[in-house]
C-alpha cells in the first residue's frame, strides 16, 4: 500500500481506532508520519546550516558584527508574523498547497544564499541577507505550522506523541544539519552546500501532492467550535502559572539561541578554529536536546511540570556561565568545557521547554476554569508567539553583549538572569508546594 492510499485510510478511520482503545495504548508510527518527521527533519537542518556559514561569510563581506544579530533575528519575525495567519487561511489554502509554497520559499532562500557568495558589496549582502532570512523565516513558518495542523487532524488523541515525534525530528534536523553541512562543504564548497538543500525541497514540493492523501485539505465541519470570543489571553495572563510559564518558553529559547551568531567569531578569534569546527559545536548542543525531547514524560512520571522547569534551569543556568567560563569557578577558557556546556545545555532546553504548554493548560481549566479547547487554542497561540520572541531576544541581545563586552560577560549576564529568574519563578509560584508530585499539580 502506498503512502497516499495509507493517508487516506489514517486520516479517515483512525478516529474509529482511538474510540476503541484507550489513548496510551494508541501509538502508531505511520507512514504519513514517517514522511512529516522526515520533512521536518530536513526543515530544521536547512535551517542550521545557516548559523555555522552565514556569520563567516558576512564577515569576510565587511558586515560589522554587531548587525549580525539583527540579521538572524528577522528569521524569527518573519516566522512569527505568518504562522497564525497559516492556521486562518488552512480552510481556504489547504494544507497541501501551503506545503508546497513553504517549499518554493525555501528552495528560494536557500539559492539566495548560494548567490549571497558573489556579492562584495557589503551593502547589498546585508541587504540580500536580510531579505533571504525573511523569505526563510516565512517559509517555515508556513511548513512549521501547516505540518502541525496535519498532527491534529489525523492523530486527534495521540497528538502529543505525534508532535513529540515531530519535535524530535526537528532536534536531530538542528543536530545534524551542520555536520551535513561539513560533508557539502567538503564537496561543493559554500554554495554547493545552499544548492544542494535547495535542490532538496525541489523533490519535496514536486512529491507532496502525489504523496499525501487529498482529504488532508478538507475540513472537520462537524466538530463542534468554542467560541473564543469571551475569553482573552489578559485572562490567561494573570495567572501567575500561566504567567511564568510564557516566561519560560522566552527565557529557554533566547538561551538557547543567543550563542548561535557569535559561536563563529569567538572560535575564529579565541581558538583560532573555522567553520567547520564551529558546525561540530552546534551539533553538540542539538544532540543534547534531541535526544532528550522524548523522555522528558518519564522525568514528569516523577516530578511536578513546575520543578522540573525550575530544575532544569538552575543546571541551564549553570552550564551558560561556563559558556564563557566565568572568573568564579577558575576553569580556564577551553574549546572542551563549551562543548560539555552545550551538550549540558541542550539536555535542559528540552526538560524546561516541553513542559510549558501543559502546565498552561492544567492551570488555565483548573485555576481559571476555563474550557479545555478554549486554552488549547489560545495557550498555543501564547506559546508559538513567546518562543519567536525568544528567538529575536537571543541573537540580539546576545550579540550586543558580545559586541560590548566579550564573552565572559556575555555568558555571566546571560546565566545569572536565568539563575535569577529561577528563584523569582520559585518564590512566586512554587515556594509552598510540596515534592511529592501527587499532592503538587498533577
Amino acid at each position: 500500500m502506498n503512502l497516499q492510499s495509507q493517508g487516506d485510510e489514517e486520516a479517515k478511520g483512525y478516529k474509529e481506532i482511538n474510540e476503541e482503545k484507550p489513548k496510551d495504548e494508541v501509538k502508531r508510527i505511520t507512514p504519513l508520519l514517517i514522511f512529516l518527521c522526515v520533512f521536518n527533519l530536513f526543515l530544521k537542518a536547512a535551517y542550521s546550516i545557516c548559523p555555522p556559514f552565514l556569520p563567516a561569510e558576512a564577515l569576510e563581506k565587511q558586515v560589522r558584527q554587531e548587525y549580525i544579530g539583527i540579521m538572524f533575528c528577522i528569521y524569527s519575525v518573519a516566522f512569527a508574523i505568518i504562522s497564525p495567519l497559516v492556521g486562518k487561511f488552512i480552510p481556504t489554502v489547504g494544507r497541501r498547497n501551503f506545503l508546497i509554497i513553504g517549499c518554493i520559499l525555501i528552495v528560494t532562500s536557500n539559492i539566495g544564499f548560494a548567490f549571497m557568495h558573489f556579492v562584495n558589496n557589503s551593502m547589498v549582502f546585508s541587504i540580500l541577507f536580510m531579505v533571504m532570512r525573511i523569505i526563510q523565516g516565512i517559509g517555515t513558518g508556513i511548513i512549521q505550522t501547516t505540518n502541525y495542523s496535519i498532527v491534529s487532524l489525523v492523530y486527534e488523541n495521540q497528538v502529543e506523541f505525534a508532535i513529540g515525534l515531530l519535535e524530535s525530528a526537528a532536534g536531530f534536523g538542528l543536530c545534524f544539519g551542520p555536520i551535513i553541512g561539513i560533508g557539502l562543504l567538503k564537496v561543493g564548497g559554500y554554495v554547493g552546500s545552499f544548492l544542494t538543500f535547495a535542490i532538496l525541497f525541489i523533490i519535496f514540493a514536486i512529491v507532496i501532492r502525489p504523496v499525501l492523501p487529498s482529504n488532508l485539505d478538507t475540513t472537520n465541519e462537524d466538530e463542534d467550535e468554542v467560541d473564543t470570543s469571551n475569553y482573552s489571553y489578559f485572562k490567561l495572563l494573570t495567572n501567575r502559572r500561566i504567567l511564568f510559564a510564557n516566561l519560560s518558553v522566552i527565557l529557554n529559547i533566547a538561551q538557547y539561541t543567543f550563542i548561535d551568531p557569535i559561536l563563529s567569531h569567538r572560535m575564529q578569534q579565541e581558538f583560532g578554529y573555522d567553520v567547520k569546527f564551529t558546525s561540530l559545536m552546534f551539533f553538540f548542543i542539538g544532540f543534547g536536546y534531541s535526544t532528550t525531547c522524548n523522555v522528558v514524560h518519564i522525568t514528569l512520571g516523577f516530578i511536578s511540570k513546575r520543578r522540573c522547569i525550575m530544575l532544569f534551569f538552575l543546571l541551564n543556568g549553570v552550564c551558560t556561565l561556563l559558556y564563557g567560563p566565568i572568573d568564579l569557578f577558575s576553569i580556564p577558557k577551553s574549546v572542551w568545557v563549551v562543548s560539555i556546556a552545550m551538550v549540558i545545555a541542550g539536555f535542559s532546553s528540552a526538560h524546561t521547554l516541553i513542559p510549558t504548554y501543559p502546565e498552561m493548560l492544567v492551570a488555565g481549566t483548573e485555576e481559571l476554569g476555563m474550557p479545555k479547547k478554549v486554552v488549547d487554542n489560545l495557550g498555543s497561540g501564547l506559546f508559538n508567539m513567546n518562543f519567536a520572541i525568544g528567538e529575536v531576544l537571543g541573537p540580539l541581545v546576545g550579540n550586543q553583549l558580545y559586541v560590548s563586552t566579550g564573552i565572559v560577560n556575555t555568558s555571566n549576564s546571560a546565566g545569572g538572569f536565568i539563575l535569577g529568574f529561577t528563584l523569582l519563578y520559585y518564590l512566586c509560584c512554587d515556594k509552598r508546594m510540596p515534592w511529592n508530585k501527587k499532592q503538587h499539580d498533577d
